[in-house]
This record gives structure tokens, C-alpha cells and sequence, in this order.
């Protein structure tokens, strides 16, 4: 659908059943021709769609739409179950990032132990019918969570998290990683310097210039970074980029426009210094884009973006737009704003 939003969401959705994942139509009305019925039974984390418009829906529910399904499944484009994509006894655990790829199958990330009897940790890939992956091979993996998966041109995968090694290698909270799940050695924040000094909630590839990371850190390689960086890709710092104190505090989402700018949401009151509440745009060098400023409630927080093809700019989380004279507060999961 032209326009649509798909959206994590709690049980009911503005006073409707919507087990826990809706669509919105280009207004914010819920649209009823997606049809998950009953849908999740528990926490929905993440959601991934395909090119052919199915979508894979990840978390730490049981059943969906009263079958059986261990917190992956895939639906059809109108919402109904997949019969096609079977898990068998699903994933332990939770799943709280997906991922597709071109060929149908789907990386996943959480606190995953086992996936259909077999042991994997933090991370796996199926094929298209569910079933898993055994060229993907991680190792031992993570030994913490990873969140984002920004998948580069030729097929390998960055990924951010609060993990400080992957496979036994010392990588803090980022890493790139091999087509089959082996740790690409010649990305490697650590060498001569720290790395990022907390987790990597976001990672966005800006094309021919580099990888944009956000998170919770303030340092980044020795460099000072308030929430944002852009790497090489031997997974140096790009001084160039964003050379002022950064975010006030944490980012969460970046989204890279058609205009090549970018979109920050997260948890922060100002960049280099200047009024932003948890939406801010910057320029592709990292400056801020003085002529944007939506007025979100301080406290507010952005947790996912997303342009859609008319330009406008739909923004989830705990936001809202902040009061004027003669008006009261307005609270929202969804917003939706021009660039």
C-alpha cells in the first residue's frame, strides 16, 4: 500500500483489537484489510518485510493467531499467516531484531538459544521455509544483544548491540560479519584504540561515504561522540563527521533520506548544544539542519523512523507534540511530520 505504516504495538491500537501488530493507513486511521486476527500472545520486538510486500514478525510470543509459531512468523501482505514459513518448534527465547534478505531467508538476533532443537547463539538465519540455515555459523557469537543489522552492498552484515566480544574476538558493541556469520576481521574498531565506550542501538550505510552508528556512547576510538559517529570501513572514525559534542543523550533510530540527510530520533534534549527534543536532522556531514525543529514534550522518545515516498516522515515511539497556548497534551505511539 502507497504510504502505509506498519507499527509494533500493544494489544489494542487507539481503543481497536490489533494483537499487537497494525497498519495504518496514510491519515493514521488503523486499516482493517490487514487482518492478523487474533495475533500475538505476547511482546512483538520487530518486525521485516520482504520485497513481495510478507512480512516477518519477531518476539517473545508463543502463538499468533492461535498457532503454534515460537516467536518468528512470516505473514502474507493483507496480514494472514504464512503456512509456507514454518520454524518447526520456533526459537528460544526472544527475538528482537529481523532482518530479510533478497533470496527469502531471515537473519535473526536476540536471546536466542536454540532454534527448531538446534543450538545457536544470539543469532541465526533461515531459509524461506523456516528451516534453518546451517552455512550461517556465527560461533559463539555475541556474548551480549545485538539490535541493529544494516546489511552492506556485497551480502555482509553489521551489526551493533551491547556485546564486547563476538566469537571470542574482542569487538565492543559493533562488528562486521561474513556472509555466512564469521567475523570479518578487517573491520575492527578495537585496533589501536577503545572502540565506542557503551552500546549501539542504530546503524545506518551513508554510500560512499561510510557507516553512521547511534547509541548510548560518548566516545567513540579515542574520539569525544555524543550519540553519533561515522566509520570507515576498517572501522576507523570519520573525524570529519559530526565534530561538535553530539546528542545530550542517546540515539536510537537513523533514518537516511532521499535527500541525503539524516534523521535522528533517541532520548536527548539538544545537539551540540542547541534545543532538540529526541528529533533532530542533520546535514550528510553531521551539522545540524537549522530549518527543522518539530516540537516533541522534553522526556519524549523516538524509537523508530521511517520516510515514506512522498517525503513525509512517520516517527514511532513514547512522542507527542508539545503543547501550545489554550490546548492540552497530546500523547501518541505514531507520528507523522514534513521534511
Amino acid at each position: 500500500m502507497t504510504n502505509s505504516l506498519l507499527a509494533v504495538c500493544s494489544q489494542e491500537f487507539n481503543g481497536e483489537n490489533a494483537g499487537r501488530v497494525a497498519r495504518l493507513d496514510s491519515n493514521g486511521a488503523i486499516d482493517d484489510s490487514f487482518a492478523v486476527g487474533t495475533g500475538a500472545d505476547d511482546e512483538v520486538f520487530c518486525l521485516g518485510r520482504r520485497s513481495d510486500g510478507r512480512l516477518f514478525v519477531g518476539g517473545r510470543f508463543g502463538t499468533f493467531d492461535g498457532c503454534l509459531d515460537g516467536r518468528i512468523v512470516r505473514l502474507l501482505p493483507e496480514g494472514q499467516l504464512d503456512v509456507g514459513f514454518n520454524p518447526g518448534t520456533g526459537v528460544s527465547g526472544g527475538v528482537v531484531s529481523v532482518s530479510a534478505e533478497a533470496d527469502g531467508r531471515v537473519l535473526l538476533a536476540g536471546d536466542i538459544c536454540m532454534v527448531n532443537g538446534q543450538v545457536r547463539k544470539r543469532m541465526a538465519r533461515l531459509y524461506a521455509d523456516g528451516s534453518l540455515d546451517a552455512t550461517f555459523n556465527p560461533g559463539a557469537g555475541p556474548d551480549g544483544f545485538i539490535f541493529p543489522m544494516e546489511r552492506f552492498g556485497d551480502g555482509r552484515w553489521f551489526v551493533g548491540g551491547t556485546f564486547g566480544h563476538f566469537d571470542g574476538y574482542e569487538r565492543r558493541h559493533i562488528a562486521l560479519l561474513e556472509q555466512d556469520g564469521a567475523l570479518d576481521q578487517s573491520f575492527n574498531p578495537m585496533e589501536g584504540a577503545t572502540g565506542p565506550d557503551a552500546g549501539v542501538l542504530a546503524l545506518c550505510m551513508q554510500p560512499g561515504q561510510g557507516l553512521i552508528a547511534g547509541g548510548f556512547f560518548t566516545g567513540f576510538g579515542g574520539f569525544q561522540r555524543g550519540g553519533i559517529v561515522r566509520l570507515f570501513m576498517d572501522g576507523s572514525v570519520d573525524a570529519s563527521f559530526a565534530e561538535q559534542a553530539g546528542f545530550s543523550g542517546y540515539v536510537v533510530a537513523i533514518e537516511r533520506l532521499a535527500s541525503g540527510h539524516l534523521l535522528v530520533g533517541g532520548a536527548f534534549d539538544s545537539y551540540d548544544g542547541i534545543p532538540r527534543n529526541s528529533l533532530a536532522k542533520l546535514d550528510p556531514n553531521g551539522d545540524l539542519d537549522l530549518s527543522f525543529n518539530p516540537e516533541l514534550n522534553p522526556g519524549d522518545m523516538v524509537m523508530c523512523l521511517a520516510e515514506q515516498s512522498d517525503g513525509a516522515i512517520l516517527v514511532g515511539g513514547q512522542v507527542g507534540i508539545a503543547p501550545r497556548r489554550n490546548t492540552s497534551w497530546y500523547r501518541q505511539a505514531v507520528a507523522r511530520w514534513r521534511v
